[in-house]
């Protein structure tokens, strides 16, 4: 039996999100830099408007945005 409203945000309404082949395309082919932030080095890649913010050289993906 599936849940009420599986696949779907709370509230009922389609998932948003950004996909992750977006997110790997960010990683693969946008601009690098790093930043400090509380004695963690962070890489954040830009590519069309959207920047990924990763840890550990890229392992871990922290957040996703559009700006």
């Amino acid at each position: 039996m599936t849940p009420k409203g599986y696949g779907t945000a709370a509230g009922g309404y389609q998932a948003r999100g950004i996909p992750t082949s977006v997110v790997e395309d960010v990683i693969a082919n946008g601009a690098p830099r790093e930043a400090v932030r509380n004695a963690v080095t962070r890489t954040i890649f830009e590519l069309n408007g959207m920047r990924v913010v990763t840890e550990e050289g890229g392992k871990i993906v922290i957040t996703t945005m559009k700006y």
